[in-house]
């Protein structure tokens, strides 16, 4: 784990913070359910999902102590642009 915080959700429930971390994931994912961002459904046969992360980082003052514990949920990657997600296809010309 770095200074910033833990790379990955297993190591911020292994770390001897997990309790804060918790507390830090609780607003984004209280966010996401009041404002109904998803629906759960089975994907499409062969269709791979986009994954997701948990990103962590610590708000620390000039002293060096940690003020804040965030956590925020992310897609991970990019989707490619391919021309059978789109019924058109835009050409783009710049001088």
């Amino acid at each position: 784990m770095d200074q910033d915080g833990p790379r990955t959700y297993q190591e911020a429930m292994a770390s001897l913070d997990s309790k804060k971390w918790l507390e830090a994931m609780r607003p984004e994912m209280d966010f996401m359910s009041e404002n109904q961002l998803w629906i759960l459904v089975d994907p499409p046969e062969g269709v791979k999902p986009i994954g997701c992360k948990w990103v962590f980082k610590k708000k620390i003052d000039m002293d060096g102590n940690v003020q804040t514990y965030k956590g925020q949920l992310v897609a991970k990657g990019q989707m490619p642009l391919a021309h059978n997600y789109f019924p058109y296809k835009t050409d783009v010309v710049t001088p």
